[in-house]
């Protein structure tokens, strides 16, 4: 029997973030076969699918006590759509840079399930779900939605190093801030190289590493035929990272001076991945949101 689902899902993250569209249209996109839609004012992701069950299982559904657990019919057909919206969730952080998401990629709301499209009923979870009152909103373009549904079929993952750089973005000390800005970089040379040639995944794995200008200036130049723009910033930040670990009365960078510091991290990691996705535009529309963002914040310093 075919039974409809719905996931009505609000992105956890600090500060109250909220994420909506950047158009008064109701946007609509396909992400395998979970049909997703964003509408401006609401602040949610509408996920739905329609699935089959037997009888039996529609009678666990209809069971207020099952809850949602491992094992349980709600659960296998729940699990998948927080799976992708925890897709959404993980895109949106890494790639256009919405820091204040959950670092889990988890969201607030309840499944709902229906035989006819029309009459809904809650599946039954252990925790209700809590919504938060407002806080900062990021509008995403209209025309970046539409790209996930390629990126996931690609099969397209954000670097692991952008959760170094998002804890340092999280961070209050701006000591660990910059420790934890560098170590993203050095990472996600790594993973930009063992992605880029899969034969150069050993010499990542056992040699050295050479210093971060060397990696975004030379080898960069050497693999893709272009030098990452932020290469001296980068090896002057890997200078000041060293004396923060190795010299205690070294004195902590500023707020103003980390901040920027962690943008030319994110702009210059945003770089490597638009020169392993070309061909995909949307990877260029992340990397030049990332300098626009970098400027406007070079601008309020002066």
């Amino acid at each position: 029997m075919k039974i409809y689902l719905r996931y009505i899902a609000k992105p956890n993250g600090s500060d109250n973030v909220q994420v909506s569209v950047n158009s008064d249209r109701v946007i609509t996109f396909q992400l395998e076969d979970t049909k997703i839609t964003v509408t401006k004012d609401r602040y949610v992701f509408q996920l739905e699918k329609t699935i089959e069950l037997d009888e039996n299982e529609i009678n666990e559904l209809k069971d207020l006590e099952k809850f949602y657990e491992n094992g349980a019919v709600s659960y296998k057909i729940a699990e998948p759509l927080f799976d992708k919206m925890k897709q959404i969730v993980e895109y949106l952080k890494f790639f256009y840079g919405i820091s204040e998401l959950d670092e889990n990629f988890t969201s607030n709301g309840v499944p709902e399930w229906s035989e006819d499209g029309v009459a809904w009923n809650k599946i039954p979870m252990k925790y209700r779900a809590t919504w938060k009152p407002s806080g900062p909103v990021y509008y995403l373009p209209e025309s970046l939605l539409p790209w996930l549904p390629l990126i996931a079929k690609k099969g397209i993952k954000p670097f692991f190093a952008f959760n170094h750089l998002h804890k340092a973005f999280n961070e209050f000390n701006t000591r660990h801030q910059w420790i934890n800005a560098t170590i993203c970089a050095e990472l996600a040379f790594k993973e930009f190289l063992a992605t880029y040639d899969d034969k150069c995944v050993s010499l990542i794995t056992y040699a050295p590493s050479p210093p971060l200008p060397i990696l975004y200036k030379q080898v960069l130049f050497e693999q893709t035929g272009e030098k990452s723009p932020f290469a001296k910033e980068l090896g002057d930040g890997a200078t000041i990272r060293n004396n923060l670990i190795h010299k205690p009365k070294y004195p902590s960078p500023s707020k103003d001076e980390t901040n920027e510091y962690l943008h030319v991290v994110q702009s210059a990691i945003l770089h490597l991945q638009y020169l392993l996705y070309k061909d995909i535009p949307v990877f260029e529309f992340f990397f030049k949101r990332s300098l626009s963002q970098l400027a406007r914040i070079r601008n309020d310093k002066k």
